[in-house]
């Protein structure tokens, strides 16, 4: 698993996602499953995490400050 990496590049035609570490380092990556990259959004400059498989393919994605109980990012009582 790499955490606080930043997307570089995304090719859905190749199904690849280039990412640099915080340690500086690059990486293209296979995704495994397409779709994935479409249901998370994911653009150049976002910082995610990426886990990977065995063989170096990406098999999740999950973007910075996403967290299902986090409300998005809102200050309670907004919006009222």
């Amino acid at each position: 698993t790499y955490t606080g990496t930043t997307v570089e590049h995304v090719d859905t035609g190749k199904q690849t996602l280039s990412i640099k570490t915080r340690e500086g380092e690059r990486w293209t990556l296979h995704v495994s499953d397409p779709e994935m990259l479409k249901k998370q959004n994911v653009q150049k400059g976002d910082t995610v995490s990426v886990q990977v498989d065995t063989n170096n393919e990406v098999i999740k994605i999950a973007k910075a400050g996403e967290s299902g109980s986090s409300g998005g990012g809102m200050e309670p009582g907004s919006g009222q």
